[in-house]
């Protein structure tokens, strides 16, 4: 599975039609996920924004959903082929 930092200027690049390079030129970071403490999963590498009010929270949300991948699938013509964790 590939896993993809929605709020990652890289992607927003792609959206755009862009060669895929994020504006200042950098490649996306790469992210891993790995085991914590007491059995929890962590993800290495995110972007973590901190927000103050709703505005600021859906703001992220709808820049993330922005960027999800989807496509056709055998049981579903417009299948979500991302699962996003928010």
């Amino acid at each position: 599975e590939e896993i993809k930092d929605l709020l990652d200027a890289h992607h927003g690049a792609i959206l755009n039609g862009s060669s895929g390079a994020a504006p200042n030129g950098s490649k996306p970071k790469p992210i891993s996920l790995r085991e914590g403490p007491n059995n929890s999963i962590q993800a290495v590498g995110i972007i973590e924004a901190h927000v103050e009010d709703y505005d600021e929270m859906f703001n992220c949300l709808e820049r993330g959903s922005v960027c999800r991948s989807t496509g056709s699938t055998s049981m579903n013509s417009v299948s979500s082929r991302s699962h996003a964790i928010f």
